[in-house]
């Protein structure tokens, strides 16, 4: 999972809920609070990642 704070960071081992309806994922509120609260964190990450980035062209 990616989470978007000006930058991309990955979180891993982030608990989803599924709707019994449809099978969506979502995250409940406190999950993300502490998703939040991670990204915004001082602490070192466990570990730095690199990732190839392409760009996706179309016309609009």
């Amino acid at each position: 999972m990616t989470f978007f704070i000006n930058r991309k960071l990955g979180i891993e081992n982030v608990p989803t809920g599924v709707c019994q309806n449809c099978g969506e994922q979502y995250f409940k509120a406190e999950i993300v609070k502490e998703m939040e609260k991670s990204a915004h964190s001082k602490e070192k990450p466990k570990k730095i990642i690199e990732v190839p980035l392409k760009e996706l062209r179309i016309a609009v």
